[in-house]
């Protein structure tokens, strides 16, 4: 421990979840340029999502687009950027991301895709102004970074553990050391469906991992094959 004390252990758990990731662009640290990870990020974002603010979402993914629709009920007007040629790349087949692009545009949600802010600048009236890589700009009085977490695997990568963008578990959840386990955010598990490595950032797989973790680490050898799943609001 950093105080100095040593606990000994037969079963150890990492459930060291992820760091928001954020932008590294001139303007990323700017009042207004905002994260969503935390209950009190939603209460600060909540509080800006009037009738009438302009909002602009950098990342197509889960939370932008929750996000979006959310900020679109409370009357805001709303533009999502996405780097890649379409919405939510990483979790859906593009036919599935083509209608719910569809359905943010009916519900008045602005979308660009196949661009990325390179600046963001305070403008003399207070509200902030995205530049993109397509030489277009955005105003708006909020800007909402969603573009996912970096799992916070560094402790197990100094200790040794295998890592790849994540702790690398087995079936039941057990790391490369035996008797040290990793569930949530943190963990790269063999996924049922598809036979390779996945992380799902859910708060549904890092509670249903955790049980399965805790009864691996009572000896009970339970395996996780849980079929990822989301429900969404949009």
């Amino acid at each position: 421990m950093n105080d100095g004390r040593v606990i000994a252990y037969e079963a150890l758990l990492l459930a060291t979840g992820g760091h928001v990731r954020r932008l590294t662009i001139p303007g990323a640290d700017l009042e207004g340029v905002l994260t969503l990870r935390t209950l009190d990020d939603a209460a600060c974002i909540a509080q800006r999502f009037v009738a009438g603010a302009r909002v602009v979402i950098v990342g197509g993914g889960f939370i932008g687009l929750e996000v979006a629709a959310s900020a679109r009920k409370r009357g805001c007007d709303v533009c999502v950027i996405e780097g890649a040629s379409r919405l939510l790349g990483r979790a859906v087949p593009a036919d599935i991301a083509s209608k719910v692009k569809a359905l943010h545009e009916h519900n008045g949600v602005s979308v660009r895709v196949d661009t990325m802010p390179v600046a963001i600048e305070r403008l003399s009236d207070g509200t902030l102004e995205v530049l993109l890589a397509d030489g277009s700009s955005l105003r708006a009085e909020t800007v909402l970074v969603g573009i996912g977490i970096e799992p916070a695997d560094e402790l197990a990568r100094a200790s040794g553990l295998a890592v790849n963008r994540g702790v690398i578990v087995n079936a039941e959840l057990e790391t490369s050391a035996q008797g040290i386990f990793a569930a949530g955010d943190v963990a790269i598990f063999p996924s049922r469906l598809s036979g390779q490595p996945i992380r799902q950032e859910t708060w549904h797989n890092a509670e249903t991992q955790a049980r399965i973790a805790a009864c691996n680490m009572l000896g009970q050898h339970a395996g996780y094959d849980d079929t990822p799943w989301f429900w969404s609001d949009q």
